[in-house]
């Protein structure tokens, strides 16, 4: 009797540590794998991560990275963080997203940061896909500008030196380079020789005439269109000038492009340098394209004198050193630096 409940336990015992061996050998089949930690969590656990980490990444045109890394600062309200993010979520750098770039700068700008206001007007710019400032990106900069952003005070003298205005241009340096603006210094001895040549060339500050010329412009069309280079190229630096027609930098690279296409040498040139310095965003550089427009030769254009009858004549010219060396290319050409539209993140601190 006894020995029959001893074998009883005996495999009661035995059943029991079957099923542990089967438990054991579960957990060795099945490992817990743990789940991979996010950016934002490796960020968390690091207390050496700082804002100037992410800084350096953005430096090193690592922009992804540099995006996610001051995304874990935007999680915690920080100002030079929603700054940054905001101008790299239009700035074609990262994937594209309007709607949270504007309201990143919008905080950024209530707390009187003056660097999100000029970012707002390069955003509004960059909405509007457009290669010039509109009024209201205009009236954003002149104001980050006024509260004393170094950045936005370099583009309003690059604004004007491209107008042909030095004296504003001057001004508008002066006070960007005060305010600690790099490429203002850098600029300041071409704006400064540029007024003194001005002053002592009087016709440096003429521009090509404005009139329309309907007939000419209309036949230029018609031959650009039956496929004549030379045609297709003086058309397109009429609307590159302004020549007899409105400004649009827009229409002269098309028209570039197409007498390129139809095999004119000069458009085959000059393309690849007007391209050379695109915004950030990838568009037209319209500073640029106004600064090369300054050193093409202005085509023969038709006035219409008082008795109806229409005469052929040049407009004057920038004296010969002031022209586009086409074959030196892009080095050739003196053009304003701009500032990094993030330079001097880290020191940036609210208007009072």
């Amino acid at each position: 009797m006894w020995s029959k409940h001893l074998g009883t336990k005996l495999l009661i015992y035995l059943g029991l540590a079957g099923v542990m061996v089967c438990q054991a050998e579960v957990v060795i089949n099945h490992p817990i794998i743990e789940k991979p930690k996010t950016l934002s969590e490796q960020i968390g656990e690091d207390a050496s991560f700082t804002l100037s980490s992410a800084y350096d990444s953005y430096q090193h045109k690592d922009y992804e990275t540099a995006y996610n890394e001051f995304d874990f600062f935007v999680k915690k309200n920080d100002i030079k963080a929603l700054v940054a993010n905001g101008y790299l979520l239009f700035s074609g750098y990262v994937p594209t997203d309007f709607v949270k770039a504007s309201d990143y700068l919008a905080k950024a700008a209530s707390f009187k940061y003056a660097r999100a206001v000029y970012l707002q007007a390069l955003l509004e710019k960059r909405k509007q896909n457009s290669t010039q400032f509109n009024i209201a990106a205009e009236r954003l900069i002149n104001r980050a500008a006024a509260m004393g952003d170094y950045v936005a005070a370099n583009t309003l003298a690059n604004y004007h030196f491209q107008k042909a205005n030095y004296a504003l241009a001057q001004r508008w340096n002066e006070k960007a380079i005060m305010l600690g603006s790099p490429a203002a210094k850098r600029n300041q001895s071409m704006i400064f020789n540029r007024a003194e040549h001005t002053v002592s060339n009087p016709t440096m500050n003429r521009t090509v005439s404005q009139t329309p010329n309907h007939e000419l412009i209309s036949e230029l069309r018609e031959r650009s269109k039956n496929g004549e280079a030379n045609a297709s190229y003086e058309l397109a630096i009429r609307y590159h000038k302004g020549a007899g027609i409105a400004v649009n930098f827009g229409e002269a690279i098309r028209l570039y492009q197409l007498a390129a296409k139809q095999g004119s040498s000069e458009a085959k040139k000059i393309l690849p340098i007007l391209l050379s310095k695109q915004t950030t965003g990838g568009n037209l550089n319209s500073m640029w394209m106004q600064e090369m427009s300054n050193m093409l030769p202005n085509p023969v254009i038709v006035n219409t004198n008082n008795s109806g009858l229409g005469s052929m004549s040049n407009e004057p010219r920038v004296p010969n050193h002031e022209y586009l060396d086409i074959e030196k290319g892009a080095s050739a050409i003196h053009v304003l630096e701009e500032d990094d539209p993030l330079d001097g993140l880290l020191r940036l601190s609210p208007h009072h």
